[in-house]
């Protein structure tokens, strides 16, 4: 029985750990107002239809949402863009490393069907992810990634610094000098380098 009971015991610390790790660092309508109010936009526009829009600036109709969350954005800032006939955009909520892999989704989908969404990253103040020292290992990943499905290659190297620009231009060298098949995007997280 005292065994059964301490499980059961590890097993509540255990599932409180996890939640306590799993809350954000900041609420969606922090990020939301800093980056907004740094483009000069306003936030959260409520739509005849009751819908909100989080960030309406003079082109575009934003959604914010967390990385996990970045299907949800999709069809949301899609709404918005019709409801304002401006362009729709989405920013992802990076606050974590494991979180890259929701913005590739996020741009794989708006790659592949076209959709006429721009997106940009943002991240907690003094987050250092390294995405751009991650230029050699996204041209192996975008080659394999490309032999998996069949289609042409990609990398988005995500800037985050000044200096990331030398991982950027090593990557297209690599790739102009050995004519890989690998198309190559940057990007810069808000108020980041681009």
């Amino acid at each position: 029985m005292k065994r059964i009971m301490l499980i059961g015991m590890t097993l509540i610390i255990l599932a409180s750990a996890c939640m306590a790790s799993a809350k954000s660092l900041h609420p969606e309508k922090w990020y939301q107002e800093k980056w907004c109010d740094a483009k000069g936009g306003k936030t959260e526009v409520v739509f005849e239809d009751r819908t909100r829009c989080d960030c309406l600036t003079n082109s575009h109709a934003i959604e914010f949402d967390f990385g996990k969350k970045w299907a949800e954005s999709i069809g949301q800032a899609l709404h918005y863009s019709i409801e304002t006939g401006k362009r729709a955009g989405v920013v992802l909520i990076l606050e974590k490393s494991g979180d890259y892999k929701y913005w590739s989704r996020l741009n794989t989908i708006i790659d592949h069907f076209g959709l006429p969404i721009d997106a940009w990253i943002t991240t907690p103040p003094g987050c250092e992810f390294d995405f751009g020292k991650k230029w050699a290992e996204s041209i192996g990943q975008a080659l394999h990634y490309s032999i998996q499905t069949g289609k042409r290659a990609g990398v988005v190297l995500i800037l985050e610094k000044p200096g990331d620009k030398k991982y950027w231009d090593r990557l297209n060298t690599i790739i102009k000098h050995f004519g890989l098949p690998i198309d190559t995007w940057k990007t810069a997280p808000a108020g980041g380098v681009d």
